[in-house]
């Protein structure tokens, strides 16, 4: 039976940012902790002003028009609902030159260490049956102040919540 839970999608990103960064600053920013995400500046969705240069990782983030999550529910024999959400986030770096290279391998490390974390936690802490990483997008930019690289990338929780009496 897989694990049951009232909202999987607040307690999975929850989760998630409980695994990979420390409590947010006065300012909405958190630092990564986990493995390859040390220093990282982490954000609990969209951050609230501008992202220094350098290597940041938001969860609930979509940089398309596209929802931060969004899922499908299942009603189930006994109460039990299944339920499957992809949640989106977005990795950036950035150096302050303009070699993509640089920018672009630094980004597919901080998503593998990413993917690494939801690989080691699969159900992540008891909040879903099972988080991965489905899908993933890169996109460099070159801006006046060097390139930039975004990858967007989506997450599917499956989930089973109880409903019954």
């Amino acid at each position: 039976m897989g694990a049951v839970v009232s909202e999987p999608v607040a307690a999975v990103l929850d989760a998630m940012l409980a695994l990979i960064a420390a409590p947010a600053d006065g300012s909405g920013v958190r630092a990564g902790t986990a493995p390859g995400l040390e220093g990282v500046q982490v954000f609990d969705g969209p951050p609230l002003g501008e992202v220094e240069v350098g290597d940041a990782l938001a969860l609930g983030l979509s940089i398309e028009d596209v929802s931060a999550a969004s899922g499908e529910e299942r009603p189930g024999w006994g109460g039990r609902r299944t339920e499957s959400h992809v949640v989106a986030g977005l990795v950036q770096s950035s150096t302050g030159g303009v070699d993509v290279a640089v920018s672009r391998v630094r980004a597919y490390q901080l998503l593998d260490a990413l993917r690494a974390v939801l690989v080691a936690n699969l159900d992540l802490s008891g909040t879903c049956d099972w988080a991965r990483l489905v899908r993933s997008t890169y996109r460099p930019v070159q801006t006046a102040g060097g390139c930039l690289v975004l990858i967007e990338f989506a997450i599917r929780v499956d989930a089973t919540r109880f409903e019954g009496a």
